[in-house]
């Protein structure tokens, strides 16, 4: 018996080297990457003469980028979709997202920022992750536009600077751990048809009053979803 017992241990022991060695890697590969990412030197004045600014944050925050546990100082661009990281003082890169899945998440926040890739698109993107499940899961991507100078029609008017607007909230759904996104319906008759038990879903969302454009809202739905509708 003494034997089996000692071949087993020495299993789990060479597994968990094996899948630690997978980390590390991952670690490495992630740190190469970020500090090979597209430096931001040439770009960073280019929104200079707009109003606002493309940042959800104008600072850099500190944040852990996953795999790993190391925090860098971030900021996210919510026109171009891009994660910026301030490696010291002399040089900020955009994170090359197209070569590596990354989760970002700000020092003492709950949530994390995640690449993902939407339905129709071929480029990832960053999604705040608000519920993650192994069947339905709840994103929102938070964007600005940018309107540009608006030259004077007559010589009574004035040039309109180019300006930022405030940032807009999309909710997106994830219908099971390996899909890809999909913009949440505004609509509660196109929502149901996501769910082949409809109705159940639609009583909850009348006696529930729940608004498919709320946070607080969605997150109760989706946990409805998972533990009532799913489940069967």
């Amino acid at each position: 018996m003494k034997k089996p017992l000692f071949i087993l241990i020495l299993i789990g022991i060479s597994f968990n080297c094996f899948s630690q060695q997978i980390l590390n890697n991952s670690i490495r590969d992630v740190e190469h990457l970020i500090a090979t990412g597209r430096s931001l030197e040439n770009n960073e004045n280019r929104y200079s003469d707009a109003k606002g600014t493309p940042y959800l944050t104008e600072n850099f925050i500190s944040a852990k980028i996953s795999p790993g546990d190391k925090f860098y100082w971030v900021r996210y661009n919510a026109y171009d979709d891009e994660m910026e990281v301030k490696l010291n003082d002399q040089k900020t890169i955009v994170l090359d997202n197209s070569k590596g899945n990354y989760r970002i998440t700000p020092k003492g926040s709950p949530n994390s920022y995640v690449s993902l890739k939407e339905v129709s698109k071929d480029k990832l993107g960053y999604f705040v992750e608000v519920l993650k499940t192994n069947t339905t899961s709840l994103y929102k991507k938070l964007e600005k536009k940018y309107t540009p100078k608006t030259p004077a029609i007559t010589t009574y008017d004035k040039d309109k600077p180019a300006y930022f607007s405030k940032e807009k909230e999309t909710f997106y759904i994830q219908l099971s751990s390996e899909d890809v996104l999909q913009e949440l319906p505004s609509k509660q008759k196109t929502f149901l048809t996501l769910f082949s038990n409809d109705k159940e879903i639609k009583d909850y969302i009348k006696k529930n009053k729940i608004k498919l454009s709320k946070e607080p809202d969605l997150i109760k739905l989706i946990n409805f979803i998972n533990s009532s509708v799913n489940k069967g």
